[in-house]
């Protein structure tokens, strides 16, 4: 019999030899898969987190600012277009002509607010609807490389409604004369919804509502105050 030839017993034992060493080194194959896979894992999560997500804060931020100051404006166009000063103001003289109330006319007033905050919302959800486009080279951190690249879109979500506050101003405009100045103020807020986080956008705008010059004296309770009750 050669010697290159072998037992059946020995066929077998270098056969499950073999089996067992190729099924080792899958093991280790594998289990080194998987090690990389992780740690690829981790590095990817790790840069998302400390270099994507804070340009896309930034980024996202200041396009929510914007979307949000256009919506307010949008707004309140058309409202001021159209007020005047004797529609939301009363004023009563006495005999000497100085001036002894100032009076908001509460249902306008009302009715001003409740439209301003509703189409403020209206147009910050018709905006909200595309979301925010974010180049990948913007993304990447990398200077030469932003503004390239095919867009991320991050959603955009109105939180709650808008609102608005009014407040009222009294400067000197001469002898006898005060200028008298009603500003509303919207506040308008959104989310921006990223990759592992979210962030709450908000934005308080304030708009010039209508203003008159007083003729005469103006009581001092009014003189200087920057907020008046009456016009909330």
């Amino acid at each position: 019999m050669s010697n290159c030839q072998y037992s059946e017993c020995e066929k077998k034992y270098i056969k499950k030899h073999f089996k067992v060493s190729r099924s080792k080194k899958f093991k280790r194959n594998l289990i080194c898969f998987f090690i990389c896979f992780i740690f690829i894992i981790i590095l990817l999560v790790y840069y998302l987190s400390k270099v994507v997500n804070p340009i896309m804060y930034t980024y996202g931020e200041a396009t929510i600012q914007k979307l949000l100051t256009i919506s307010s404006n949008n707004a309140i166009g058309d409202i001021i277009s159209t007020m005047q000063y004797d529609d939301i103001v009363k004023i009563k003289y006495d005999d000497n002509g100085d001036v002894i109330t100032i009076e908001a006319i509460s249902s306008k007033i009302n009715q001003i607010s409740n439209n301003l905050a509703k189409k403020t919302q209206e147009e910050i959800d018709n905006s909200s609807k595309l979301g925010i486009n974010i180049p990948i080279g913007t993304c990447s951190g990398i200077g030469f490389l932003s503004g390239k690249g095919n867009n991320i879109n991050i959603s955009i979500e109105p939180m709650g409604n808008a609102s608005c506050n009014f407040y009222t101003t009294f400067e000197d405009a001469g002898i006898n004369q005060t200028n008298h100045k009603i500003f509303v103020n919207i506040e308008t807020e959104a989310s921006l919804i990223m990759p592992f986080a979210f962030k709450k956008v908000k934005k308080s705008t304030s708009y010039l509502l209508a203003e008159c010059i007083i003729v005469g004296k103006i009581p001092s309770v009014y003189l200087g105050t920057h907020d008046i009750s009456y016009l909330k």
